[in-house]
């Protein structure tokens, strides 16, 4: 929560991943369950688009969640989070399932053969690349620690995106929302 008792971005940010992962557990897709075959997921990129009103602690969000496009090396999922019947916030991530000895992509269209497509609900939204400013904006110096790492040993997506909040200055934070 933030400092106003409300979903931070940060926990908006974790709940599709954390429904994500529900949603493969019930085909047996879970890491867990990969682990027993050699192989692991992984999170190549998350794309976050935030608007309105952010509930305030304990009230109820609906998360809505579905793989975009069939799968093949990467496993697209797209999703929406609304409050008070107000969508506040949808994206899509990239996964991929990696063999754990050769650390090369396995095929997720077998893999994933039992969990349903809707190809259009695809949002369609896509990486973002940032314009480069040609300017520095900032230093920022950060040591990973074992919290910051996810079951593959490897510092989490998240935790990268909690490294840029966290290198944002204070006032500025303060004076502006995310958005996307």
């Amino acid at each position: 929560m933030d400092p106003e008792f409300r979903l931070s971005e940060y926990g908006m940010a974790r709940l599709p991943q954390d429904c994500f992962c529900a949603l493969v557990a019930q085909h047996y897709l879970a890491a867990f369950d990969l682990r027993k075959r050699g192989l692991m997921w992984i999170i190549s990129e998350f794309t976050m688009k935030m608007s309105g009103e952010k509930p305030f602690w304990g009230e109820d969000v609906e998360v809505e969640l579905w793989l975009s496009e069939p799968p093949r090396i990467k496993v697209m999922m797209d999703y929406r989070i609304t409050y008070k019947g107000r969508e506040i916030m949808s994206g899509n991530s990239a996964w991929a399932i990696l063999d754990t000895a050769t650390r090369k992509p396995a095929n997720a269209s077998e893999i994933m053969k039992d969990v349903p497509v809707f190809e259009s609900l695809a949002l369609g939204y896509r990486r973002f690349v940032f314009p480069a400013s040609g300017e520095k904006l900032l230093d920022f110096t950060h040591v990973p620690t074992r919290g910051e790492t996810d079951f593959n040993y490897h510092v989490t997506n998240l935790a990268y995106f909690g490294l840029c909040m966290d290198a944002m200055p204070d006032d500025y934070s303060r004076s502006h929302s995310m958005r996307f």
